[in-house]
């Protein structure tokens, strides 16, 4: 069921969704996905997102700041190429994007 609004973040993410610049950003589809890469990965200035279906938001994508890298990595399927579209729709040209 939709998730409307509700994110996953890791320490950077949170600051980044408290209204802290940061440069690159990668969003996630699903918990797993994001607790697994989000435990792995220590690189500094990295915000980790993850979301599940229905929860993205317009609020959340005016928190990533213009210019920053984002990567969109969704699950590879009719859902998740439709979800990724959503949220590169709603960064517009505003970020240098990677699906």
């Amino acid at each position: 069921f939709p998730q409307s609004g509700n994110v996953f973040a890791d320490g950077t993410g949170l600051r980044l969704l408290r209204g802290e610049p940061v440069d690159q950003v990668i969003i996630l589809e699903g918990e797993i996905d994001h607790a697994s890469f989000a435990t792995r990965n220590k690189t500094e200035g990295l915000a980790i997102l993850g979301v599940v279906n229905g929860s993205w938001t317009t609020e959340i994508a005016k928190k990533i700041p213009d210019g920053a890298t984002v990567t969109i990595a969704t699950h590879h399927d009719t859902a998740g190429e439709k979800y990724a579209l959503q949220i590169s729709e709603s960064l517009k040209s505003r970020t240098k994007e990677r699906v």
